[in-house]
């Protein structure tokens, strides 16, 4: 199963990076037209803010998470023995199980309400709210798969909620 994960988290990640490469290309193209030809580009924020950086951020989560790259304080952590640090790094896996839990809930209803509302863009009315909201439960999904797959190597310290920052492995 997890290289199947893998797999999906790889196509996912290029889509995230080409929404990178087009919030960059269509923010120089808005500064262009705006500044030389007093011109911008009508919905060129709105396509960024709502589409291109909720794929950005979203469908790179898991990764972020498998490399390590999520925010943590250890002060405490690192001076526990490890008889009391394992149960604790139980109970961070679980809750941070059951919270992406209720934010995949969460998410996905907010896109099927924006769907059946019929929420469209300020500035471009035909586009759709929805479908960068989809993208949302999309990322905590796969983020949530890989944080129940790390649920046993809690114990070996092998969980990515717990190692350094090397970045991803068996990618």
């Amino acid at each position: 199963m997890r290289k199947g994960l893998l797999l999906v988290e790889r196509g996912l990640l290029y889509v995230a990076m080409a929404a990178v490469f087009s919030m960059m290309s269509l923010t120089t193209a808005d500064a262009v037209w705006r500044y030389v030809f007093n011109s911008p580009i009508t919905g060129a924020y709105e396509i960024t803010e709502k589409y291109l950086m909720l794929i950005a951020i979203f469908l790179g989560m898991s990764y972020t998470y498998r490399g390590a790259g999520f925010i943590r304080v250890t002060i405490l952590m690192d001076r526990l023995p490890r008889s009391v640090k394992v149960p604790i790094n139980y109970l961070s896996q679980i809750f941070s199980i059951v919270y992406c839990a209720v934010l995949i809930w969460g998410t996905y209803e907010y896109a099927v309400r924006t769907y059946h509302q019929g929420t469209t863009l300020g500035s471009i009315y035909s586009a759709p709210q929805w479908v960068g909201a989809a993208f949302i439960p999309l990322g905590f999904l796969l983020a949530g798969l890989f944080l129940l797959l790390d649920f046993p190597r809690v114990k070996t310290g092998g969980s990515a909620l717990f190692q350094g920052e090397e970045g991803p492995t068996g990618s």
